[in-house]
């Protein structure tokens, strides 16, 4: 058991060493392709199956599937590859350290931490005597501010793949809860506009900010006092 232990703790060293920023972030157009060369490389030595599924001319989705039989179910797992900035981390961003039973790094628990454990498992999965179902592993680019992997494999990718999966596990931290559902979220772009005027004579002026608190207090009132909706696992709308 330790050194299965050793091995999933070195695999997500070895994707935490990825500078795998997102480009809105700060990281480089293309931040997630190297990690998705080194999965790549992973998975085919130990046997699996690889599909690059294009973004862009710089970017790709990566499947990773183990088909056990054609005619049988698929279960999928996803993980998205990009991170949030490194601004202000006192540790080495890109270098796992384990202090008192954790690892530290950029990336280690959203989602690093769970590319390692299902391609892991994966790899115990497939040396199994029984096996029931198909296994596929989908890892997204732009999780974190465009949503741009997950949205191009629904509308684009999915719909060219022969199999469909009866469930899939998306791997974001939980605190190893099971979550089966949570409230969506709607985002207006909203702008107003102010004059500037110097202060010996303001009434010339207009407060763009002033506006904007305006545009606010209303949408509190007119809106989110009125939001009666409710869902009995994730509560009442706010």
């Amino acid at each position: 058991m330790e050194s299965e232990l050793t091995g999933v703790v070195e695999l997500l060293s070895q994707l935490t060493s990825f500078n795998s920023v997102n480009k809105h972030l700060g990281g480089a157009s293309n931040s997630e392709l190297n990690m998705h060369l080194f999965i790549e490389k992973w998975a085919q030595s130990e046997g699996f199956e690889t599909e690059r599924l294009a973004i862009d001319s710089q970017n790709f989705n990566l499947l990773v599937t183990h088909m056990v039989s054609p005619d049988g179910p698929w279960l999928m797992f996803e993980a998205h590859s990009d991170t949030v900035g490194i601004e202000g981390m006192s540790v080495d961003p890109f270098k796992a350290v384990i202090k008192n039973g954790k690892i530290f790094g950029r990336g280690v628990c959203d989602t690093k931490g769970s590319a390692a454990a299902m391609l892991w498992a994966l790899q115990e999965y497939s040396t199994c005597a029984k096996q029931f179902q198909n296994i596929a592993i989908l890892f997204v680019t732009d999780e974190e501010v465009s949503k741009t992997g997950a949205n191009l494999f629904v509308a684009k990718h999915l719909p060219d793949i022969s199999w469909r999966p009866l469930g899939i596990v998306v791997g974001e931290p939980s605190n190893c809860e099971m979550i089966v559902a949570h409230n969506g979220v709607i985002r207006w772009r909203v702008a107003t506009n102010g004059a500037a005027a110097h202060s010996s004579n303001p009434s010339l002026g207009r407060s763009a900010i002033s506006a904007m608190s305006k545009v606010i207090l209303a949408f509190e009132k007119e809106y989110c006092d009125k939001l009666n909706r409710s869902h009995e696992l994730t509560g009442k709308a706010a």
